[in-house]
């Protein structure tokens, strides 16, 4: 636990705190008035953001934040966090800077139903190693190969929407993208693979 403080730390010393103390004297009140709407729509493009590095994300920006004064450890782990939105360090390549640890399991304090020596537990968000390149504009399973067989599948207006700036594209009833196989003979086939399950957003 010392190790990884350490290491964060020197991770975070590679950052130097900036401190932005802006003239206002010289607005209008209907510019501070515009200001504080920038402001607002500053906080809702860093929460789509979030969303747009990892599905999981923002559940574990919260349970960071939550815990952030539990420890030391803690501290530095959303302090880390929160400069590079996410658990992947941008200065080392988007290696990952948190442990399995931080979305295993922890113990509830009060479960729904009591039992003797049961305390009960509750699921964090699990975020996965190599940083998801797809950026929740794909569900985190899906391929490139995936894609393109499902992409030629398309009219050429969907296609346009597929791969256009403002669609992203999800599986059918999945809150959280589930994984789907297929069969390596579709895959081998001459006919594009038929993905029913994905739509897009």
């Amino acid at each position: 636990m010392e190790s990884q403080s350490l290491a964060l730390q020197k991770q975070l010393s590679q950052y130097a705190p900036l401190k932005l103390d802006p003239e206002l004297t010289g607005l209008s009140e209907a510019d501070k008035e515009a200001l504080l709407y920038i402001l607002k729509a500053s906080t809702v493009i860093d929460d789509i953001f979030y969303e747009q590095v990892w599905y999981g994300n923002s559940a574990l920006r919260d349970w960071l934040q939550e815990h952030s004064n539990s420890s030391y450890l803690d501290q530095v782990k959303w302090m880390y966090f929160s400069i590079n939105k996410g658990p992947w360090s941008c200065l080392d390549e988007n290696k990952a800077f948190l442990t399995t640890a931080d979305s295993a399991v922890k113990l509830l304090r009060d479960s729904t139903k009591p039992v003797s020596g049961w305390k009960g537990i509750e699921y964090r968000v699990a975020f996965p190693v190599v940083k998801p390149p797809g950026a929740s504009f794909y569900p985190p399973d899906m391929d490139k190969m995936e894609f393109k067989l499902w992409k030629n599948t398309l009219s050429s207006s969907e296609q346009k929407a597929a791969t256009g700036y403002f669609s992203v594209i999800r599986r059918h009833g999945d809150s959280l993208p589930l994984t789907t196989s297929h069969n390596i003979d579709q895959l081998d086939s001459e006919k594009p693979l038929k993905s029913d399950d994905l739509c897009i957003c």
